[in-house]
């Protein structure tokens, strides 16, 4: 086993990226459950290896296995190794972690029941918080063979492990680490080359251009919105109105939402009514890519709590092409030299398609999407780009402001080198400790 792959060991266990499916984030690629595993897990209990008195079970393997390759596809992670090269990693990932409890039994470290099993709340509420339902999460634990039970028992696991892992690392590793000025200097010489520079910083308008339902599906949903808006009028309670209309997630419990802070809602529309509006008030209709949505303001503080009576649009292909259509004129116009903007705000009434602008603050470049970065890494100031497809519609361009970026020097780089530099350090100080355990703890692999 390499030293990097020692060191992922110990440290995904202590910063919980073995779990990492467990984190919320940004979104991030959801299971395709048209992709079968490799193979259905199937659980039987015998023993693979034994570290000390501790037993590895084929179903704790097994589970690790499929852990493995549910995190990579979750997060979009090629997986380039063989199921034989899979199944040897994770064994030695468990008998390494196994090597860290053993020494923790010895210096007498416990883990409380509580905190474990808070720990796991916590990490079962942020999987919720990331899917926004309990149907989604099951629907992609079940591709996988698993089920909401045997998440809480891996959970379980993995937080018993990281804990362990922590404290150890904690003990024996990080008291041995120490950077010196001279190791970040060397670093920065010797890697000069291959540090990053700092991008272009760009300011632009982004226009969306998104298909529109025909006008049949709009007079049909039309008509939803005022039978809902007549029933809260009446004084009717929005949690109820949402079990009853809402084709959103979290419909079944009154349309509540999890919390969201700032800048964590997918569309700048439903942002600005979350965090724009009174508490207690509901807002007018917000169309998005997803659907129609009426937010009730429900509690606000360091996050908005809401909830959410959603419609979904049927859309069709020629409501798509339509607005594919005006996304390429206005495309054309605006390289043309007219200003995107107004070629948004004339459009607006008349056209087939719902159009949304948005100026963008200054922001480098590699802080966009790569699809967007690509579009606008040629662009000079007036130049326009698109339409770019994604999920809401087409996108267009056009460039307001652009500052070149820079390389950057060993002021700008110090902390990342830092970062590097430790991390290097205690790959190697954790191989020796763990070369050491392998010496001092009985291992036994039996397949």
């Amino acid at each position: 086993m390499t030293r990097n792959t020692r060191f992922a060991t110990a440290a995904a266990l202590l910063l919980g990226s073995v779990s990492a499916f467990a984190q919320s984030a940004t979104e991030a690629p959801r299971i395709d459950p048209s992709t079968p595993p490799e193979s259905s897990p199937v659980l039987v209990d015998r023993i693979v290896a034994i570290v000390d008195e501790e037993p590895i079970l084929q179903s704790d393997l097994q589970a690790e296995v499929e852990t493995y390759r549910f995190e990579a596809q979750t997060f979009g992670r090629a997986m380039q190794e063989s199921p034989d090269q899979i199944r040897a990693k994770m064994l030695d990932r468990l008998v390494e972690a196994r090597l860290l409890i053993a020494q923790a039994k010895v210096d007498g470290v416990l883990l409380e029941p509580d905190m474990l099993e808070e720990a796991v709340a916590e990490d079962i509420q942020g999987l919720l918080d990331r899917y926004g339902s309990l149907n989604e999460l099951e629907r992609d634990l079940a591709n996988y063979g698993m089920d909401m039970e045997d998440l809480r028992s891996r959970q379980r696991e993995l937080n018993r492990l990281r804990f362990y892992t922590s404290r150890m690392m904690e003990r024996y590793i990080r008291p041995r680490i120490e950077i010196r000025e001279g190791d970040l200097r060397d670093y920065f010489e010797q890697n000069a080359s291959v540090l990053p520079a700092q991008a272009d910083t760009v300011g632009f308008l982004s226009v969306l251009v998104a298909p529109r339902p025909s006008e049949e599906r709009r007079s049909a949903l039309e008509a939803k919105l005022e039978q809902v808006q007549a029933e809260l009028d009446a004084g009717a309670d929005f949690a109820a109105l949402a079990r009853k209309y809402s084709q959103g997630p979290m419909a079944a419990s009154g349309g509540e939402l999890p919390a969201f802070g700032r800048g964590e809602l997918f569309d700048p529309r439903l942002e600005e009514q979350a965090w724009g509006l009174e508490v207690g008030s509901v807002t007018q209709p917000i169309f998005t890519d997803r659907g129609v949505h009426l937010l009730k303001i429900e509690a606000r503080d360091e996050q908005v709590h809401l909830r959410q009576i959603m419609f979904t649009v049927q859309l069709e292909d020629a409501d798509r092409d339509a607005a594919q259509a005006v996304g390429e004129q206005l495309a054309e116009q605006a390289r043309s030299g007219q200003s995107l903007a107004e070629l948004a705000r004339s459009r607006a009434t008349d056209s087939p398609a719902a159009l949304s602008a948005q100026e963008m603050p200054l922001i480098p470049l590699d802080q966009l999407s790569p699809e967007i970065a690509a579009a606008l890494q040629d662009l000079r100031v007036g130049e326009a780009a698109g339409p770019l497809p994604g999920e809401a519609g087409w996108f267009v361009f056009q460039m307001r402001e652009r500052r070149e970026g820079r390389q950057l020097g060993y002021d700008d780089l110090v902390d990342q080198i830092r970062g590097i530099v430790t991390q290097q350090k205690m790959e190697s100080e954790l191989e020796r400790f763990i070369g050491g355990l392998r010496d001092r703890f009985y291992i036994e692999i039996k397949a």
